[in-house]
């Protein structure tokens, strides 16, 4: 006797949002890869060479190197300069490149005086990353002020006021991003380690409204590369869940799989993957 398939499971709403926050803090924070344009004065002019991060301050920091054959580099020079910032973020499989989500803001960038910048350095104001590169030969440090950001990920484009985030950039351990970026390798692996098939299931059970959940998008599959086909790849996991990518013979579809319960560590991501794998297994799906 084969069991009976559960009823479909609504998808929480208020997971999306909280997801939302979260990809915003994890890329401000110092995730994925900067690019600066002066869009107004020079658009022409960028800068794609840097890091970002928060400081203890909340305030949204640049830092890169002058080059020395370029002393007089606009963008380096212009106090304050309008900018639109943009900040990209890849799925950390290697194998293949997804871009899982991005964040852009207009604002104005400031560089910081070389004596401001000394004194933000050795009361520990800075990010690690940010501070290695402002304290380095010919490093420049900037402030980046903006209203809002624009979040794009596969649910598509979220405007998110700064100041909405500011309990989650201050770093409590209850909001902190996570993971952060020392973790991001670390949390691709445990996902990894539930085995393809495992998330293969998880996807469809997402996507026939077994699992909690959200189909994010399906599209057919007009090209493709032999060595992605017939896979599941982890696009993103964060503290609210992880977005899995299926490549069918004939379509890729997308999936947010969230967490019962937040996770802010390595142990707790894992232990609320445990329970994923538990609840698929007991899925009658479709045709299978």
């Amino acid at each position: 006797m084969e069991p009976s398939s559960p009823a479909p499971r609504p998808c929480d709403t208020s997971s999306s949002v909280s997801r939302t926050r979260s990809i915003a803090c994890r890329l401000l924070a110092g995730s994925g890869s900067a690019r600066l344009v002066a869009y107004r004065w020079a658009p022409c002019t960028t800068i794609d060479s840097l890091v970002h991060g928060v400081t203890t301050h909340g305030e949204l920091v640049v830092a890169t190197c002058s080059p020395a054959h370029q002393p007089d580099d606009p963008l380096l020079d212009a106090q304050p300069v309008e900018v639109r910032l943009s900040i990209l973020k890849d799925a950390a499989d290697p194998s293949v490149r997804i871009n899982s989500a991005a964040v852009h803001a207009l604002g104005t960038l400031e560089w910081v005086p070389e004596c401001e910048s000394t004194q933000m350095l050795v009361t520990d104001e800075l990010p690690v990353q940010v501070a290695a590169i402002a304290a380095g030969e010919n490093g420049r440090l900037g402030i980046v002020r903006a209203r809002r950001i624009l979040v794009h990920d596969a649910t598509g484009i979220t405007p998110v006021a700064l100041s909405d985030l500011r309990q989650c950039l201050a770093g409590s351990t209850a909001t902190a991003p996570f993971p952060c970026t020392d973790e991001e390798l670390d949390a691709y692996h445990e996902v990894l380690a539930c085995g393809e098939e495992t998330l293969c299931r998880i996807t469809d059970a997402v996507s026939c409204g077994l699992l909690p959940g959200r189909e994010l998008t399906r599209r057919p599959l007009r090209e493709g590369c032999v060595h992605i086909g017939d896979r599941v790849y982890c696009a993103d996991v964060d503290r609210t869940g992880m977005v899995l990518v299926k490549v069918g013979a004939e379509s890729t579809e997308t999936v947010f799989a969230p967490f019962p319960v937040e996770v802010d560590s390595i142990e707790t991501l894992s232990a609320q993957l445990e329970g994923l794998v538990r609840d698929s297994a007991a899925m009658a799906l479709p045709g299978r």
